[in-house]
């Protein structure tokens, strides 16, 4: 019984961060946000701006390609859950 509620605490907490990832992304996306990044000057030669959206693009992605396995684990433990216990 112990290693179930495990089991379904850690799905649980996998799909808070996979939500929470998308929450950050959207909050740092915004425009208010992008807006403070609009300062005259470049890194590498890139504007502020495009290295910032780029940056966090590229955080989003690495963020979701390290959870995308767990989640993916998680379904499938979730399928196997569901055809142990037979049909209802």
């Amino acid at each position: 019984m112990a290693g179930n509620s495990d089991l379904q605490l850690s799905r649980r907490k996998t799909r808070d961060k996979s939500v929470a990832l998308l929450i950050v992304g959207f909050v740092l996306l915004m425009p208010p946000i992008v807006r403070t990044s609009l300062f005259e000057g470049s890194i590498f030669g890139i504007p502020y701006t495009v290295f910032y959206m780029f940056t966090v693009w590229a955080l989003l992605i690495s963020g979701a390609a390290i959870m995308a396995p767990r989640l993916r684990d998680n379904d499938k433990s979730r399928q196997g859950d569901t055809n142990s216990q037979g049909p209802d």
